[in-house]
C-alpha cells in the first residue's frame, strides 16, 4: 500500500515506547503539524534507512510545548520546534527554563543550599539528527548550534548545605551515568551571557560574577561505548568576557574513560582592570580593589572527583585594598582605614614580580568538599594560587 501525501494540522501525537527494561516511556505533544510524503506501508519500508515511519519524507511543526520539570520547581518552553526527517535537521527558535517561583519562595519551599537556574536559548539547530536512533529511543546528533542566550543562577548561601554529597556528578560522569544513549559530535554555543549570583552567609550581601559574550566548541559529548573507545576525551575550547572586559580563554579537557571524574582545565586571563571586580568582592568579602592591572593569569589544574592540583601565574601590579565594614544602626558601608592601611601594607603583596624580582608562580592542591560542584573544586583551587600569590599569612587576622 502506498499513499502520496498526507497532511494533518493541529493534531495531538502520543507515542509509547517499551524500552529494553520494559519501562514505558509516553510521548505527548499537542497542536502538532505533520506532513507526509511517499508513505509505503510493506516489510520493505519498515526496514528502509531512507524513510521515517514508512514515508520518504516525514516534517513534523510544533508551535510551542510547555512542561514542568519532575521536581516542579520550572517550566521548560520550547517554541517552534521543527523535524525534518529526509535531511535529518532539527530546529527551535527558543527553549526557556523558567523559575516557576521567586528566588525568596524558592529558598523557602527547598530549605537548603540549591542552584537556581533562569535559561534562555536561541535559534538552536541540529544537524544529523537520525530518525533511526530516534525510533530506537537514542539521540544521535553530528552538529548543535545556538545563536545566543543567557544563563543566569543563583545561590543562597546562608541555607543549610543539601543532604548527602555530590559525588559522580562531574561532567563527564553525569554524562557516562544517562540511562539515553547520546552521541553529540560537536556543540557550538555562540555569545551567551553567564552569571552567577551568590548570597553570602557572612555579610548577608550578594556579588554576582559576570561571564559575557560566552562561546566556543564542545566535540565528543557520548556515553556511547564504541565512540568512547575512538575517542576517550570529551573536551571544550571556550572564550568569554570576565565581567566587562577580561578576554578569558579556557580548554577543559573530561575524561570518558574513567569514572572518577579525572579531569584537566588550562586557561589564559589577558590584561583588564580588577577595579572591575569590585562589586563581587565588596558584597562577598567586604572588601574594595582601589587598583590593580592584572597582566595576565595562567593556570593549569588536574584532578577527579577527590582532588585537584595545578600551576598558577598572575601577574599584576599596583594592587591595593580597601576593607570595609557596615555600620549596625545605619547599615551604611564605611571603610576601615587602619585595617586598609595594614592590609595594603602587610597582607597584600602588590606587585608580581616585585621590583629586582623573578615573577611568583603557585602550586595549589585542594581537597574537594564533596558536597559541592565540579565548579567549586576548580575555583578553590585556582583562587588558593592566586591568593598564594598576591596576599600573605597575614591576611586572615584582617
Amino acid at each position: 500500500m502506498s499513499v502520496g501525501s498526507i497532511d494533518l494540522s493541529n493534531i495531538t501525537f502520543s507515542m509509547t515506547r517499551i524500552r529494553k527494561d520494559s519501562v514505558r516511556v509516553l510521548t505527548k505533544l499537542t497542536e502538532v503539524n505533520v506532513r507526509v510524503r511517499s508513505l509505503q506501508l510493506d516489510s520493505l519500508a519498515s526496514t528502509d534507512p531512507e524513510r521515517f515511519f514508512y514515508a520518504k519524507q516525514f516534517d513534523i511543526d510544533l508551535k510551542k510545548y510547555d512542561f514542568r520539570t519532575p521536581d516542579s520547581l520550572y517550566w521548560v518552553h520550547i517554541k517552534d520546534l521543527k523535524y525534518r526527517a529526509a535531511s535529518q535537521q532539527l530546529t527551535t527558535s527558543q527553549i526557556v527554563l523558567e523559575p516557576r517561583y521567586s528566588r525568596a519562595e524558592q529558598d523557602k519551599m527547598v530549605g537548603y543550599q540549591k542552584d537556581r537556574f533562569d535559561i534562555k536559548m536561541d535559534s538552536i539547530t541540529a544537524e544529523g539528527v537520525s530518525p533511526q536512533h530516534l525510533m530506537a529511543g537514542e539521540l544521535f546528533v553530528r552538529t548543535l548550534k545556538m545563536r545566543g542566550g543567557k544563563l543566569d543562577v543563583y545561590r543562597n548561601r546562608t541555607l543549610p548545605m543539601p543532604p548527602g554529597n555530590k559525588l559522580g556528578s562531574f561532567p563527564n560522569q553525569m554524562i557516562l551515568k544517562m540511562k539515553l544513549p547520546l552521541k553529540l559530535d560537536t556543540l557550538k554555543p555562540g555569545s551567551v551571557d553567564i552569571s552567577y549570583t551568590e548570597l553570602n552567609p557572612k555579610t548577608k550581601k550578594t556579588g554576582t560574577v559576570k561571564f559575557l559574550d560566552a562561546g566556543g566548541t564542545l566535540t565528543n559529548i557520548t556515553n556511547v561505548d564504541t565512540a568512547i573507545a575512538r575517542n576517550k576525551h570529551m573536551v571544550a575550547d571556550l572564550h568569554t568576557k570576565v565581567m566587562q572586559n577580561g578576554p578569558l580563554k579556557a580548554r577543559f579537557d573530561f575524561s570518558l574513560a574513567d569514572t572518577s571524574g579525572a579531569f584537566s582545565v588550562s586557561g589564559h586571563l589577558g590584561a583588564m582592570n580588577a577595579q572591575e571586580f569590585t562589586p563581587v568582592v565588596r558584597g562577598l568579602a567586604m572588601v574594595e580593589i582601589k587598583s590593580c592591572n592584572v597582566k595576565s593569569v595562567d593556570f593549569n589544574i588536574d584532578g577527579d572527583e577527590m582532588n585537584a592540583k595545578g600551576v598558577v601565574k598572575f601577574l599584576y601590579n599596583d594592587l591595593k585594598i580597601s576593607v570595609l565594614d557596615e555600620d549596625k544602626e545605619t547599615k551604611k558601608v564605611k571603610k576601615k582605614g587602619f585595617k586598609s592601611m595594614l592590609a595594603n601594607m602587610i597582607a597584600i603583596k602588590q606587585d608580581n614580580p616585585a621590583p629586582n624580582e623573578a615573577a611568583r608562580v603557585a602550586y595549589p592542591s585542594y581537597r574537594r568538599d564533596i558536597r559541592k560542584s565540579y565548579f567549586n573544586l576548580v575555583w578553590k583551587t585556582l583562587s588558593k594560587g592566586l591568593m598564594e600569590i598576591a596576599a600573605t599569612d597575614a591576611i586572615q587576622a584582617l
